[in-house]
């Protein structure tokens, strides 16, 4: 029997005071499957997107197998085509003990969502009895647990999608992820440790980023896959809104999953970040007048991201009008960032 859903603690918060069509006129992705397992075996699928990452898949590859619940399969979706990822992936298969594995050449970086449009199509065609489709970041660290807290979140809750509450970076903090309903906004404000007095164990959100997302198959087939016009900075957050309007999407309180780079590499440049802010202004006004439920949804965040890019880049005032650039292509034009005008607008950064 499906439990109740549980609502929060409301006062304790006083006490503190269907899409648009999607493009399909980019070219059809080239599948070429490495040690593919037996599909009758098939429960969980794992997929991630990369670009460049060969250490942070290896890790990746580390925290699958070392899950509570195994999965019977990864799926690599390789967006460089040419980097070491293939013979990475070929050599950890071999390994006794290791989880099958899937390569995935998608080359020409068509983006997050590019890639994982690829991998769920071939999902789809090779591996029709999944169960679940396990999205992950490459750069993202599950506990062994996570898995095995997600899937009981769909034992106890009608929903397409389940999502940890709580992501973690370097210094370990936990730090709240999900878009709750208006009245829970107040408990992003509290400590970690007040925030889980308050919050139930689980509760449905509007949207979540994409970091760890565990969706159904059922999600999958009667909703389709990631959108591939967004490039990157906002295709999770759309694909979940889209499973949150039809099945539901639901946070899971005592999940944390880790989100960091390996190593200590250096951060992005000053114009790199700029481009990843833009494509993200863009995708969120988008968002915020061309899907249903978008103003309500999305016009606030948008407006939010904006106002935080103009104190980022306040010595860049040609940067200030491409943000109203980008944020224009997206509202009037209806155009997302990997669209026309987007890349032309992104390479205006120097």
């Amino acid at each position: 029997m499906k439990e109740k859903q549980a609502e929060p603690n409301l006062e304790s918060l006083n006490a503190i005071k269907s899409p648009k069509t999607l493009d399909t006129t980019l070219p059809s992705p080239h599948f070429e499957s490495v040690d593919a397992p037996n599909p009758s075996a098939v429960a969980v699928i794992a997929l991630t997107s990369s670009f460049r990452r060969p250490a942070e898949i290896e890790r990746l590859l580390d925290c699958i197998c070392a899950q509570t619940v195994p999965c019977a399969a990864v799926v690599i979706a390789d967006n460089d085509g040419e980097s070491p990822l293939a013979e990475l992936v070929r050599n950890y298969s071999a390994r006794p003990g290791s989880l099958k594995t899937v390569y995935l050449p998608n080359p020409g970086n068509p983006g997050c969502g590019g890639g994982l449009k690829a991998g769920e199509e071939l999902i789809l065609e090779q591996f029709g009895t999944a169960n679940y489709i396990w999205v992950l970041d490459d750069d993202a660290v599950p506990e062994p647990d996570c898995l095995e807290k997600l899937l009981e979140a769909f034992s106890q809750e009608a929903a397409g999608m389940a999502v940890p509450a709580y992501h973690s970076d370097c210094t370990g903090k936990p730090l709240l992820v999900v878009d709750p309903p208006a009245q829970r906004r107040k408990i992003k404000k509290l400590p970690y440790e007040n925030q889980l007095a308050v919050l139930p164990p689980r509760f449905r959100v509007h949207w979540a980023t994409g970091v760890c997302q565990l969706v159904s198959m059922e999600a999958v087939q009667k909703l389709g896959v990631h959108r591939t016009d967004f490039w990157m900075q906002g295709e999770d957050i759309e694909y979940s809104h889209r499973i949150s309007m039809a099945l539901g999407v639901v946070a899971v309180r005592d999940c944390i999953v880790g989100h960091s780079r390996t190593g200590n590499p250096p951060p992005p440049s000053e114009s790199e970040h700029a481009r990843s802010f833009l494509a993200l202004l863009q995708n969120l006004s988008y968002m915020a007048f061309h899907i249903p439920q978008g103003l309500r949804r999305f016009l606030l965040t948008w407006a939010l991201s904006l106002g935080r890019y103009f104190r980022t880049f306040p010595n860049h005032p040609q940067w200030l009008v491409l943000a109203w650039m980008a944020s224009l292509a997206g509202s009037v034009q209806g155009r997302p960032a990997g669209l026309p005008p987007g890349p032309a607008i992104r390479d205006r950064v120097h």
